[in-house]
């Protein structure tokens, strides 16, 4: 699984974009006209692991054909944590086994 994720980009929309949308958790990103292009940037929790669904809805108020241009690029951190190798996990027993026949042995004897 991935620790961490996020995309840059813009984007020109003949009228405007009502809706970015990742995996189904609409962003926080709107704007458009095709004169100009709008950047956007996220890096939040919609991200999952495996394939990512962006999608955009263009509303095109005027009539006429529907035009979007899109630039994009995105990083990820593909880190998986660490497993102890199992000759680790005997070293780390035999070491809990040592501290408790030690501090059984310690134990002070009450005289009667």
């Amino acid at each position: 699984a991935f620790t961490s994720a996020a995309f840059t980009g813009n984007f020109a929309a003949d009228d405007s974009i009502t809706a970015v949308r990742l995996n189904g958790v609409t962003l926080p990103i709107t704007g458009g006209g095709f004169t100009f292009y709008t950047g956007f940037n996220y890096a939040g929790s919609a991200f999952q692991t495996g394939v990512n669904t962006l999608s955009f809805d263009v509303l095109n108020s005027g009539g006429g054909p529907v035009g979007l241009q899109v630039g994009l690029s995105g990083t990820f951190e593909n880190v998986t944590g660490a497993v102890p190798e199992p000759a680790t996990w005997g070293l780390m027993l035999v070491g809990f086994g040592m501290v408790g026949v030690s501090a059984r042995r310690n134990k002070a004897i009450v005289a009667a």
